[in-house]
């Protein structure tokens, strides 16, 4: 019987293992998911970072989330449409 190093194995087949597994993942849940074949960039990844922020203010400035407690918000999904105007400006002409 072959003796096999337990580090090695996972150094070796730990990116194939999670590939596979995402991959069945998405084919039972019925939707494609794309699987990322390369990291993000520094840049990339400073831009998103800075994206989400961006919606996560403007979402708490509009009442969409609201924070409840320390670790806790609400999302308000299924309220009425909320006006899209920039702040201070009129739709109506006059």
């Amino acid at each position: 019987m072959r003796r096999i190093d337990l580090e090695e194995y996972v150094a070796t087949y730990k990116a194939l293992a999670r590939r596979a597994w995402l991959e069945a993942e998405s084919a039972r849940l019925e939707r494609p998911r794309s699987v990322r074949r390369r990291p993000r960039s520094e840049e990339e990844a400073k831009i998103l970072t800075l994206l989400a922020r961006a919606r996560l203010r403007r979402a708490l400035a509009t009442g969409e989330l609201t924070m409840i407690g320390p670790r806790r918000y609400r999302l308000r999904v299924f309220d009425q449409p909320r006006d899209r105007t920039p702040a201070g400006t009129s739709t109506e002409g006059g």
